[in-house]
Parts: C-alpha cells; sequence; structure tokens
C-alpha cells in the first residue's frame, strides 16, 4: 500500500469518517499540495501531519504561513512521542524554508501549547429562530439574485470579490486557485451572489440541513449588500427553523431592528505561532518614535524553537538578538505564545499584563504605541 493511501486510511480512522469517492478527491488533492511528515512502524504509517504552505494578509503585506492540518495518530501509537518527532521536524524545517508563520486548527489547545501554539483567531457564530427574520432591514436598493452550486461557481469570479472585501483583512489567506478547487471539492455547498448593472457586488455561501439554514461565508463591499443577501437567505424561512450564521461580521446584529431573538458566540478558532522571530519581524510595522539611548528590548522564552530564545533589542528599525539569555535591563518577558498573540493582533500590551502572560520590567513607548488589527480567518485545513 503506498503512503498516500496510508495517509488516507488513518485520517478516516482518526477523524471517524466515512470513505468515498469525494473524500478521497478532497483530500488526494490536499497532499498534492502539502508536505508530508508520518512516522511508521512495520512499514505503516502510525504517526502524521500535513503542512500546507499559504500566504496570509498581515499588515497589508502578504506573509508566508503554514497551514497544518490532519494531525493523526493510531490509538497503539498514542503516547510514543511520534507526533512530538514530527512537529520538532516541523519547526525545524519551516525555519529552514523561510516560513516564519503557522496556523492550526486544534483539537487540544493544551496539547499544542506543548509545541508553542496559541489561540489567535477567534470567530462569532450567531444563532437565531425564523422569526427574527421579521425585524431584518430591507436593503435600499434593489439588487438582482443568482444562484448556483459552489462545485459550479466561477472561480475568477469568487476571487474577484473574495479579494476586495473579506480578503483584505489582517490574517485572512490569499486564495489560490488549486485552495478554491479544493473548497469545491469538500464543501457540497450552495452560492447566492447579488448583483447590480451585471456587476456581480457579493456572494454568500449557505447549504441547509435538518431544518437548520447554515451560512458559512458572506462577502459584501456594503451593508446594504449585507442587508440583501440576508432577504436571499429570509426566503428560506418557511423550511428551515434555525439560521446559523458560523463566521459572522461584527456589524450583523445591526441588520435586525431587535437582536434579542439572536445568540452571540465568539469562539476561539485558530491556534498559531511565531516560527522564527528574525525572520517574522521584518514583516513587523513599529511605531516611528525617536529615541537613541533607551533601546527597546524584549525577551522572549521558547522551548519548542529555542532559535527564538533570548533578549531581543530594537535598533535601526528591525529586532536584533542580542543575548540567549534575559539581560537585566529588559523592559518585557514573555513566552513564544504572548509575544505571538501580541504582534499578531489577537490581545493587546494591556491584555496580556493583566493576564500576567507578558511581564513588564519597565515600560516602553514602542510596545505601548504598537497597533495591528485583530487577525481574521475563513478557512480550515
Amino acid at each position: 500500500m503506498d503512503i498516500q493511501q496510508q495517509l488516507y486510511e488513518l485520517s478516516l480512522y482518526a477523524f471517524n469518517k466515512p470513505d468515498s469517492k469525494e473524500r478521497k478527491t478532497f483530500f488526494y488533492h490536499l497532499l498534492d499540495h502539502s508536505q508530508w511528515y508520518y512516522h511508521t512502524e512495520k512499514d505503516q504509517v502510525m504517526n502524521q501531519l500535513l503542512s500546507t504552505p499559504f500566504h496570509i494578509q498581515y499588515q497589508q503585506q502578504s506573509l508566508p504561513m503554514a497551514g497544518i492540518g490532519y494531525v493523526a495518530s493510531y490509538p497503539e501509537a498514542r503516547g510514543k512521542g511520534g507526533i512530538q518527532s514530527l512537529f520538532q521536524q516541523l519547526l525545524s524545517d519551516l525555519k529552514q524554508e523561510q516560513i516564519p508563520f503557522s496556523l492550526l486548527a486544534p483539537f487540544s489547545q493544551v496539547f499544542y501549547r506543548k509545541f508553542g501554539y496559541e489561540n489567535v483567531v477567534k470567530k462569532t457564530e450567531i444563532r437565531f429562530d425564523h422569526t427574527a427574520l421579521s425585524f431584518l432591514k430591507r436593503p435600499k436598493q434593489r439588487y438582482e439574485y443568482e444562484r448556483t452550486t459552489f462545485k459550479e461557481a466561477d472561480i475568477h469570479q469568487l476571487q474577484e470579490i473574495y479579494q476586495a472585501t473579506l480578503g483584505k483583512q489582517n490574517g485572512t489567506l490569499d486564495r489560490q486557485n488549486w485552495w478554491w478547487e479544493y473548497k469545491q471539492l469538500k464543501y457540497p455547498w450552495h452560492v447566492a451572489f447579488i448583483k447590480k448593472e451585471d456587476r456581480y457586488l457579493g456572494y454568500m455561501f449557505y447549504h441547509m440541513e435538518n431544518q437548520t439554514f447554515h451560512i458559512e461565508e458572506i462577502a459584501v463591499s456594503s451593508f446594504d449588500g449585507l442587508l440583501a443577501l440576508l432577504q436571499f437567505s429570509k426566503g428560506h424561512s418557511s423550511t428551515c427553523q434555525q439560521f446559523i450564521f458560523s463566521a459572522a461580521p461584527k456589524e450583523f446584529p445591526f441588520v435586525f431592528t431587535d437582536t434579542q431573538g439572536l445568540t452571540i458566540q465568539t469562539k476561539d478558532y485558530m491556534m498559531g505561532r511565531i516560527i522564527d522571530f528574525a525572520q517574522f519581524q521584518s514583516y513587523l510595522i513599529m511605531p516611528s518614535i525617536s529615541f537613541e539611548t533607551n533601546l527597546c528590548q524584549i525577551y522572549i522564552q521558547d522551548d519548542s524553537a529555542p532559535w527564538n530564545t533570548g533578549t531581543w533589542s530594537y535598533m535601526d528599525q528591525q529586532w536584533v538578538k542580542i543575548s540567549e539569555e534575559q539581560l537585566s535591563n529588559v523592559h518585557y518577558a514573555g513566552s513564544i505564545q504572548a509575544w505571538t498573540m501580541f504582534f499578531f493582533g489577537t490581545s493587546s500590551l494591556e491584555e496580556l499584563l493583566l493576564t500576567e502572560e507578558l511581564q513588564c520590567l519597565s515600560p516602553h513607548p514602542l510596545l505601548q504605541q504598537y497597533e495591528v488589527s485583530s487577525p481574521h480567518l475563513y478557512d480550515y485545513f
């Protein structure tokens, strides 16, 4: 049995998924664009993970990122250090490949913290009964609707809308054509477009299951367009009793004149980590502050990627490691998890100091004035 088939069979077993032609097709499509890490015993794959190279939006730049998925082991291979050795090799390889950041969807947050990952991306889920749609505001303009299946939708049209809307947000994936193809193979969704004068202005991915209308993604450039797409979903209120929007934008509650029927829950979605701070720091946009004698210094502790551990000083508009140890004059100190949350925009300096994820030995305006928008992500790998 070849390795690809073994990886596929382990994924079926570990995630309790049924075998199907469709599932095998999209899994093999992902394998074609990923690096495979696996451990074998007697020619049988026992542990595995996939690392897929992507780029994400970060501070209006394209940041190389490794998306980690399909981390799995057979039960008889668990607890033997197989996955740990794969992650050690992965982190070393990513450093060599100059991929400074990584994201993954955790099955256990505690488990992945062992490898330096931390919760960095949240998403807001909104649930409401079909009766709440009676409070839905109406769009001011008239739009045309076009409906199709996700599999049949024009990738270039989807990409154009995505790049003009969601794809501009901090943390979002730069969706290449192969990734759109993968999503089309994997998800049996429907697509609703809104148009005006033959110009496509937005889309909604959705599917219906057990009298529940699931909105998976809405990409639109205006609030009025959002109202129009939700009016389309309202047309299903006679057959769907419940509505779930799994990744709702912050302005979503404002589409209703009465929000008492909404259940809003913010959930941790993706964990991430800085792989190599020396490479990652080149993407940072630090505040423009003039100081010559009081250079900002931070200490990073990273047990999984020891090349990050040490004291870093900000000089000549870049962070430079000046010692492997924590010097007495550092301004702030913390783990790689805390610094990932700070520099990626998940948590502010004040929040991290309050929760004691970071320690302040002496305040410095460079980090006090650092700002980056909160990250978003609308993909799963």
